[in-house]
């Protein structure tokens, strides 16, 4: 229900009809997802409902960003899965094969992770300082 309140509140209340269309989003789009939410302070629920996305896919989105880069953001081949035998080879191919980045793409990479390792070092300077206050109140006691 807090989902559906928040794509309501962001959205408007069309946002809530059902679709029954597939959706296929764009890396641009997908990087722009992930950008926000790790710049912003916010949950996914709130970052899914601004962008009008399942939270469940956002991070999906994040994890993929994560573990491969804009890489492991292209659309892959829909379909029924490959034979078995087939299939453990075709993984090995995949996972020694990276795809060539273009410029622009390798300068969004480099700037999501910069922006994310700025945000941790936020993060842990204030954990410290919170640290700090308490350590020194309770030196004073």
């Amino acid at each position: 229900i807090r989902r559906w309140i928040y794509l309501a509140r962001d959205q408007g209340l069309m946002a809530l009809k059902v679709k029954h269309t597939k959706q296929n989003y764009s890396i641009e789009f997908k990087l722009n997802v992930i950008k926000y939410y790790l710049t912003h302070d916010l949950g996914m629920n709130q970052v899914a409902s601004k962008f009008n996305v399942n939270p469940s896919q956002v991070l999906v989105w994040t994890n993929t960003f994560n573990k491969l880069g804009t890489i492991g953001l292209i659309p892959r081949k829909k379909g029924s899965p490959m034979k078995k035998t087939n299939y453990k080879k075709q993984a090995k191919l995949n996972k020694n094969v990276k795809l060539p980045l273009s410029e622009k793409e390798k300068y969004e990479e480099k700037i999501a992770q910069l922006e994310q390792k700025v945000y941790d070092l936020e993060l842990s300077n204030y954990c410290l300082k919170g640290l700090r206050a308490v350590m020194e109140e309770y030196q004073t006691k």
